[in-house]
């Protein structure tokens, strides 16, 4: 069991450094829009990446619902970081 709660430690941090990554970009997309007087929130781009998100989750055998409300918080937290 070690072993495994082990393995689960890298892959959490592999994820952390993952959203890391994509706030980053966030902020990035943030500052084009600010530049560019667009919109924080697309909610035509969110719809058609949410079905390919869905699509990935059932690839994977991981819930639906768990993804959206994973991706949903994620999605909080981009726009919060957008809008600095």
């Amino acid at each position: 069991m070690e072993k495994s709660r082990k393995k689960l430690l890298k892959i959490d941090k592999k994820i952390i450094q993952l959203l890391g990554d994509r706030m980053k970009i966030s902020q990035e997309i943030g500052n084009y829009k600010k530049q560019n007087k667009i919109e924080h929130k697309q909610t035509k781009y969110w719809k058609e990446t949410e079905i390919i998100r869905n699509n990935w989750a059932t690839e994977q055998n991981v819930e639906q619902n768990f993804i959206k409300k994973l991706f949903n918080a994620i999605r909080r937290e981009s726009l919060r970081i957008q809008k600095k």
